[in-house]
């Protein structure tokens, strides 16, 4: 807790400077109902989305799409627009480029794994 309350501090000083702040964590983490997270969402301009990490190229390592249920709040509208991408699949399946391929669970070494961004998402935040 004492790393996670360093990070919201760190965040409000990026805030109150005027500079962007993105902080991430699964969506279901108990992290989101932090006191800490609470008052960063109270600030104007600061918002939060949910996306699915495999309309981003979130892959385990067979090439098969982890979906990857993420969290992210920042006060950038821009970043959040450019990452808010949910998987229009269904029932453990995932459409991309028009071809339908099973999302892999996303927990052990898979979500491991899966916390390395890939390429795409990063380029859709920068």
């Amino acid at each position: 807790m004492k790393q996670f309350d360093f990070v919201c501090r760190a965040y409000l000083i990026q805030y109150q400077a005027g500079r962007l702040l993105l902080h991430e964590h699964p969506q279901q983490a108990r992290s989101w109902d932090e006191e800490c997270i609470r008052q960063l969402l109270a600030l104007p301009g600061v918002e939060y989305i949910d996306m699915h990490q495999c309309q981003l190229g979130q892959k385990d390592e067979a090439g098969n799409p982890v979906k990857k249920l993420t969290r992210w709040l920042s006060n950038s509208k821009e970043i959040l627009k450019a990452i808010e991408v949910k998987c229009k699949g269904w029932n453990g399946w995932c459409l991309q480029k028009g071809e339908w391929k099973r999302h892999t669970p996303c927990y052990g070494k898979v979500a491991a794994a899966a916390a390395v961004y890939p390429f795409k998402l990063c380029r859709a935040i920068l």
